[in-house]
């Protein structure tokens, strides 16, 4: 049975659900019949935020998935909230305008629900090679702005930025971010939205079965003491960048 999940309401109103399926596999390679079963298992169990990014080359694969759903009449467009992200290699705002375009075709959309900056450290390819291009965040920013004005985008935020970053971008931002920057009950206990990704049609209903039960506070409080302060994921390919955010772990700003 489909779990009801609930959801949190962002600072321009919109409902988001608290927990969703990440989706990124083989950015390469992704299986379209191995997606689609995660999909489908991700609906029956009560998903209904999708996370995508044009870095993880299944946009279409969603967009593709979810038209067929919405032709047999069970699902409506309006009841599945998708987010996708700006890959950092198109922070320049004529590159931001073609990817963001890209992105609405592959997903069969006409508008996103929320829509992220992947990263703090926009990059160039020079000779072959892989460069910072220190691209002021506030100017691809102001790309999002038109298309959040536009209602193009239902909400739009960051994702990876330090706080330093996000602090310094508000600063300058007429449209603030709307998303929470992002073990599963204790985040959404504390308001957090998570987004767990899998494949596996078990560990889906599993990872989304965390409503019918509560953390006492001091188990909240042994989880609330852990420092380890790092990442999965420290993106090595812009290790260098000077704008890296895993600095910030490295108690740089």
């Amino acid at each position: 049975m489909a779990s009801k999940i609930p959801t949190l309401k962002m600072h321009n109103g919109l409902e988001t659900p608290i927990i969703g399926l990440g989706t990124a596999t083989d950015i390469q390679n992704p299986n379209v019949e191995e997606l689609n079963k995660a999909f489908d298992a991700a609906l029956d169990a009560g998903y209904r935020l999708f996370d995508t990014a044009a870095l993880y080359n299944n946009e279409a694969i969603i967009g593709d998935f979810f038209e067929e759903k919405f032709k047999q009449g069970n699902l409506k467009r309006s009841d599945i909230f998708i987010t996708t992200k700006l890959w950092i290699s198109e922070f320049q705002p004529e590159n931001a305008e073609k990817a963001i375009k890209a992105s609405l075709e592959r997903l069969r959309t006409n508008y996103i629900d929320l829509y992220l900056l992947h990263g703090p450290t926009p990059v160039k390819i020079e000779n072959g090679q892989t460069v910072p291009d220190l691209v002021p965040h506030i100017e691809t920013w102001r790309v999002l702005e038109k298309y959040y004005k536009n209602g193009t985008f239902k909400s739009i935020g960051l994702s990876n930025f330090t706080i330093p970053q996000i602090q310094d971008l508000i600063k300058q931002a007429e449209i603030k971010p709307h998303n929470l920057q992002i073990l599963l009950r204790q985040m959404t206990q504390r308001g957090i939205i998570i987004i767990p990704r899998s494949t596996n049609p078990k560990r889906i209903h599993e990872n989304i079965n965390i409503f019918n039960f509560t953390l006492t506070d001091n188990e909240l409080k042994k989880f609330l003491e852990i420092k380890e302060n790092t990442r999965n994921f420290l993106w090595d390919n812009v290790e260098g960048h000077p704008w890296h955010f895993v600095d910030s772990l490295r108690g740089k700003n």
